[in-house]
């Protein structure tokens, strides 16, 4: 079964997340773009790996956690790559319980009876994430706001729903989008890098997986039109906490920050654009281009030829022609004299 998530498996299009099992080993999205990245030789090479599918769950129990999974056509391949996007906190933040809370949200803050119960729903999730192993140490902490990195991972799994073998979780749909050849894996992932690069902290209630979904979604649909969009059961319920059937807006819309992070991802893909077409010029595309002029000067110098050689052709032909008008003339000439001098 661990062969099916080699190298080989998955193609020379996306590199191999090594397999634990039903699913492969989780991996920072930062390292794992940063791996995709270098998997790049030409313009050709991002296009072979098309999103298909973008879909936005979330959790009908405890923390009501939400995550992504996007279905990826490979070049080949007949059935598309199910990859999972979330943002979970640190192994640091389970041992130790610190969880920031950061300033007060906008328009509402949380009562002390939401505190309690998402308090609560946090140490079960600690329970979960541990005997599941989704928990990691990571090292960068934010000693001023008392915060740790979040730990935002990318994870191949079998299942077409994005779900765990290890760690299965009751999900609703919040909205599905799919993609008619407009948007690369390589685009996708780069711009989850970048909401994960903007904010590597997890905050309970401003910067946590619903955040990150939200975010990330709302930046890929700010710069790709997905060809349909779907809402699910979960829509209205996308951001929030459920308390005894009450719900807590815990992340809302922010126009303006998916504004900056957009221009954000915008130039790291100018950058990448950049760094794929030296790379392509450099290999095998300045060979191709070396060898398409070498083709061309040829082209041009057996033109040069073949047009010298029918000048010369038609100059003679012209010469040719020339003598035999004179010498027909002379005949003429003859022929008149010789006409006088009868009569």
């Amino acid at each position: 079964m661990a062969s099916d998530n080699t190298s080989q498996a998955w193609g020379a299009e996306i590199p191999s997340l090594v397999s634990t099992g039903a699913h492969s080993e989780r991996l920072m999205i930062n390292t794992w773009c940063t791996i995709l990245l270098g998997f790049y030789s030409s313009p050709e090479d991002v296009k072979k790996t098309l999103v298909q599918c973008l879909d936005w769950y979330k959790n009908r129990d405890g923390l009501q956690h939400e995550f992504l999974v996007l279905k990826v056509r490979q070049t080949g391949k007949s059935e598309p790559a199910v990859l999972r996007f979330e943002r979970r906190p640190s192994q640091d933040q389970v041992l130790t319980k610190k969880f920031a809370v950061g300033p007060d949200i906008d328009e509402e803050t949380p009562t002390s009876d939401v505190t309690k119960a998402m308090l609560k729903d946090l140490r079960a999730e600690q329970r979960v994430l541990r005997v599941a192993g989704l928990t990691k140490m990571q090292k960068i902490t934010d000693k001023k706001l008392n915060c740790i990195q979040a730990y935002d991972t990318i994870t191949r799994t079998r299942d077409a729903s994005g779900q765990l073998a290890d760690c299965k979780e009751a999900a609703s749909l919040v909205e599905s989008y799919t993609f008619d050849g407009t948007l690369t894996l390589r685009d996708f992932v780069l711009a989850a890098s970048s909401v994960s690069t903007s904010s590597e902290r997890y905050l309970l209630f401003l910067q946590q997986c619903y955040w990150f979904c939200r975010t990330t979604v709302q930046v890929v649909l700010s710069n790709y039109n997905p060809k349909t969009s779907r809402r699910g059961e979960a829509f209205d319920r996308r951001g929030s906490y459920t308390v005894k059937d009450v719900p807590f807006q815990v992340n809302k819309d922010n126009a303006r920050e998916v504004e900056k992070i957009s221009d954000i991802f915008k130039n790291n893909l100018e950058k990448n654009n950049e760094l794929i077409n030296e790379k392509f010029i450099e290999g095998a595309g300045g060979k191709a281009m070396e060898k398409e002029r070498a083709d061309q000067e040829e082209k041009l110098r057996k033109k040069a030829e073949k047009d010298a050689q029918d000048a010369v052709k038609m100059s003679t032909d012209l010469a040719e022609k020339n003598r035999q008008l004179e010498e027909q003339l002379r005949q003429l000439t003859r022929e008149v004299v010789a006409a006088r001098i009868r009569d």
